[in-house]
């Protein structure tokens, strides 16, 4: 049989550390938060990047535990918005058969921005963000008969938008952190 006394003890423990202001390690307390995730208007014609950048900066806050709807008058949201994708040539050398320049690979460059946005209001932006991704054109076998080497266009349109989705997811992860304030990884 218990007593009372023991009864007691873990109900006045469980108020005394709520109340000094213990808090779990991986948990975030914003403020302003939690936070809905909006999108911008469409500025570049990357709908994919869009998209995937919403959705790591979704991913992210979940994380955080700060993804959320908003319940109350003034709601705070953070505005994803991709600025521009880049897309560059990596490992240009010549080919032999022909003697023009040919790239070995694709490097590309999401760059975005992310505001919280209060009642009207900015609160916070993130600055210019930027994520890369470089992808390997695959070499196609030269068959006896063939034309010169080239690998498949259609193939590499996918790399590329794959590419893109990859980099932007991870923009919006790298966004949402920075709103948050959290250190970034240094593999970034």
């Amino acid at each position: 049989m218990t007593r009372p006394s023991e009864l007691v003890m873990p109900v006045v423990l469980g108020a005394a550390l709520s109340g000094c202001g213990y808090h779990l390690a991986n948990e975030s307390h914003d403020p302003l938060g939690p936070f809905e995730i909006a999108a911008a208007p469409a500025g570049v014609p990357y709908a994919e990047a869009i998209v995937a950048a919403e959705a790591g900066a979704r991913a992210e806050l979940a994380r955080s535990g700060q993804l959320g709807r908003c319940r109350r008058a003034p709601c705070a949201e953070i505005v994803v918005e991709i600025l521009r994708v880049d897309e560059q040539g990596e490992g240009v050398a010549l080919a032999r058969t022909e003697g023009v320049p040919r790239a070995r690979g694709m490097r590309i460059t999401v760059i975005g921005r992310a505001r919280v946005r209060s009642s009207g209001e900015t609160q916070r932006d993130t600055g210019d963000v930027s994520v890369t991704e470089v992808v390997a054109n695959e070499p196609r076998t030269r068959l006896p008969g063939d034309g010169p080497e080239r690998g498949d266009p259609v193939l590499g349109e996918l790399e590329k938008a794959e590419a893109s989705r990859r980099a932007a997811r991870r923009l919006g992860e790298r966004m949402v952190r920075r709103i948050l304030g959290s250190p970034e990884p240094s593999s970034e």
